[in-house]
């Protein structure tokens, strides 16, 4: 398994994301427990479409191992790869990155880019493949899913909560 995870704050006009960490080879527990050990007070966790699938090892799928370990999942929908880019493109311009805890997010982002096509000269429909992509999908997932936090996320109140605890400057 591959994960890449960031952990935004989200209200109506900023998202900043605090902190970016990614691991291969590792179960789901390992990146729960990961979670665990941070200062964060979670809400809802956004994961892909996929997230409901079973695992052939267990028998749950990983919203119920999540649930097990105390977190909520939200899975965001099934879109297509060009649909969830333009999520990005919407958002981008109001998120706002701690430069030191997500640094690596940010050159996976900086990297991910379009592949050419040699052969008919022209650029092609999926993205390059690469070092990048898996940070890249993480936060495409999370700009196709923050509508859903708004509307079954955590309450105005509860926003209100976490802004005032974490509040920059």
């Amino acid at each position: 398994m591959h994960n890449a995870h960031t952990t935004p704050f989200n209200n109506a006009h900023t998202t900043p994301f605090i902190e970016y960490y990614e691991n291969s080879g590792e179960a789901l527990p390992h990146y729960l427990n990961w979670l665990k050990s941070k200062p964060y007070n979670y809400g809802k966790h956004l994961v892909p479409h996929d997230a409901s699938q079973h695992d052939y090892t267990t028998g749950f799928t990983r919203t119920q191992v999540a649930k097990n370990h105390g977190f909520n999942f939200c899975q965001t929908p099934s879109l297509s790869v060009m649909d969830g880019i333009d999520a990005v493109r919407n958002i981008l311009h109001r998120c706002y990155f701690d430069e030191e805890k997500c640094s690596v997010g940010i050159k996976m982002l900086d990297s991910y880019r379009k592949e050419w096509n040699e052969k008919y000269g022209c650029w092609r429909d999926k993205p390059l493949h690469n070092f990048a992509s898996h940070g890249a999908d993480a936060f495409r997932m999370l700009a196709t899913g923050l509508k859903q936090l708004g509307r079954r996320g955590l309450t105005a109140e509860e926003w209100r909560e976490i802004r005032e605890r974490y509040a920059y400057g």
